[in-house]
């Protein structure tokens, strides 16, 4: 058997074990436990716990790992469950991780993006990361934040949470996971929008001041920083250069300039 497919088959073993341990402790267990139990250290047991929720999630389970913290300079506790709060508490806390590393990496890709090509610090395919990072990662911060303020218009309250009624059954909880292959597909949004975001409403606003002729790069931002953010900002002239639509250049050793594409 060829190592890659070994390491495949130890990978999803290893997510069976912890399955088996979780279910053992229904009371939840830690990092420490799982090192005294089955000799994991502890970043291999949290690379196989994102595994055993892919593997529970694709066989269309009903319920999942949980995590919550046990108070400062305590282990995380970590069990299966069914029910709808805990999975709801849980989804909030990894949502908020996810939104801070979501700023994280956008700032990064936007330093790499604004960085000179003749540093020779990063490499074309990075500044080309970079690009499709800074423009999907933004847009995708900017659909949240949409979302959160039309809800607050609205105002809208999350539905109430459902406990499940009754604990599973024998059968339901000690089902054995099949060996299946962990699989996501990432497909394209259908989804089709009906009105401009503020990156369409920044990106008008640029070209409309470079109909006017060429400004600084400084020119730029004193005359739209007020009205959009500084990120909004970013992602619009990134978009609006992918499209050939405005170019930047440095006139010696003055700043940078932004006109119009010929």
């Amino acid at each position: 058997m060829p190592q890659q497919q070994r390491q495949v088959r130890r990978t999803k073993d290893s997510a069976l074990d912890l399955y088996n341990l979780l279910m053992a402790h229904p009371n939840g267990i830690t990092y420490e436990d799982v090192e005294y139990k089955l000799g994991w250290h502890r970043q291999y047991f949290y690379k196989i716990n994102r595994v055993l929720c892919l593997m529970l999630e694709e066989e269309g389970e009903e319920f999942t790992v949980a995590n919550d913290s046990q108070g400062q300079g305590e282990p995380w506790l970590y069990w299966l469950t069914g029910s709808a709060r805990d999975m709801s508490a849980n989804f909030t806390n990894r949502f908020g991780d996810t939104l801070t590393r979501m700023e994280t990496m956008h700032a990064k890709a936007s330093c790499i993006v604004n960085s000179s090509n003749a540093n020779g610090t990063h490499t074309a395919i990075e500044r080309l990361r970079a690009r499709r990072i800074l423009k999907n990662v933004g847009r995708l911060m900017e659909d949240l934040d949409e979302l959160t303020a039309e809800a607050e218009a609205l105002g809208s309250a999350p539905e109430a949470e459902k406990e499940v009624e009754g604990p599973a059954t024998t059968s339901q909880k000690h089902r054995p996971l099949k060996h299946k292959s962990v699989h996501i597909e990432h497909s394209k949004s259908t989804r089709t929008k009906h009105k401009l975001t503020k990156r369409d409403h920044a990106k008008q606003a640029i070209l409309a001041l470079l109909a006017d002729g060429t400004v600084s790069a400084h020119e730029l931002n004193d005359n739209l920083v007020g009205k959009f953010s500084e990120g909004t900002l970013q992602d619009a002239r990134v978009e609006l250069v992918e499209e050939d639509k405005i170019v930047k250049w440095k006139e010696g050793q003055g700043g940078w300039y932004w006109g119009l594409a010929t």
